[in-house]
C-alpha cells in the first residue's frame, strides 16, 4: 500500500536563492530537510545544519556538492518512506517521478498517521516480544506456531539486531495466548515480554501517539 493523501504543494529551495532566504524557508517550515530543484529537477536535499555558519549573503549554488541524494520514487511503499526516513534522521523528503522531478513530498505526519490506520496499530491484539538466534529464525516459522493455535498475526516488526541475535516485536489475536508463548518457547525463542489484548492496546495506542507528537515534528 503507497501513501495515499491529499496533494500538498511542493515546497522547494532554487541554487539562486542566498543563505539567508534558506534559513528563512527552514525556520518557517520547522522541517529538518528541503529539497534542492534546478529547472523542474531535483538536485539534492539540504539540511539546516550544511549551512549553519556560512556567509549567509552566499548563493545556495555555491554549496551543490554538499546536498544528499535523499528522496523517494512515486512508488515507494510507505514503510520504506519511513526507513528513509528514519536513516536519514529526516521529517520532509522529495517524492521523484521517472524523469527525477519532484511532483510531491512527504512529511513524517502523513507517514506516520499510514502506520497509525495500520491492523498492526489499530486493530486490538496480543503483544509478544521475543529474541532468537539471528542465523536461523524464520517469520514464516514464528507465523505457522502463531497459526496452529488459531491466531492471527497482525504485525512483526524486527529491531534490535546484533551478531548474535535478534528481537521480534509481534502483535497478534488469538483465544490461545499462554499455550502460544509456550510453543513459541518449545521452538526455542525466549519470550521477554507477554501482554494480553487489555493491557497491550492502550499502551501501543499511546506509544504510536508519543511518536506522532514528538518525533522530528
Amino acid at each position: 500500500m503507497n501513501i495515499k493523501f491529499e496533494k500538498k504543494p511542493c515546497l522547494s529551495l532554487m541554487p539562486s536563492m542566498t543563505l539567508l532566504e534558506t534559513k528563512g524557508v527552514f525556520l518557517k517550515m520547522n522541517v529538518s530537510h528541503l529539497p534542492v530543484v534546478q529547472e523542474g529537477l531535483f538536485v539534492g536535499a539540504l539540511s539546516l545544519d550544511m549551512i549553519e555558519g556560512l556567509n549567509e549573503t552566499s548563493l545556495l549554488e555555491n554549496y551543490i556538492s554538499h546536498l544528499e541524494p535523499i528522496y523517494v520514487k512515486e512508488a515507494t511503499h510507505w514503510m520504506e518512506v519511513f526507513q528513509v526516513m528514519q536513516q536519514h534522521s529526516c521529517n520532509y523528503i522529495a517524492v521523484l517521478n521517472d524523469l527525477g522531478a519532484v511532483v510531491q513530498t512527504y512529511h513524517l505526519k502523513d507517514v506516520l498517521e499510514q502506520l497509525h490506520n495500520t491492523p498492526f496499530v489499530n486493530e486490538k491484539g496480543d503483544v509478544i516480544v521475543i529474541t532468537a538466534n539471528v542465523t536461523d529464525f524464520s517469520l514464516s516459522k514464528i507465523t505457522q506456531i502463531i497459526e496452529a493455535h488459531q491466531g492471527t498475526v497482525l504485525g512483526m516488526l524486527v529491531e534490535n539486531q546484533n551478531p548474535s541475535s535478534t528481537q521480534i516485536f509481534m502483535k497478534l489475536q488469538t483465544d490461545d495466548f499462554n499455550n502460544t508463548c509456550l510453543s513459541l518457547r518449545r521452538y526455542g525463542y525466549n519470550v521477554l515480554t507477554s501482554q494480553t489484548e487489555k493491557h497491550s492496546h492502550s499502551e501501543f495506542e499511546a506509544q504510536i501517539d508519543y511518536l506522532k507528537k514528538y518525533i522530528f515534528i
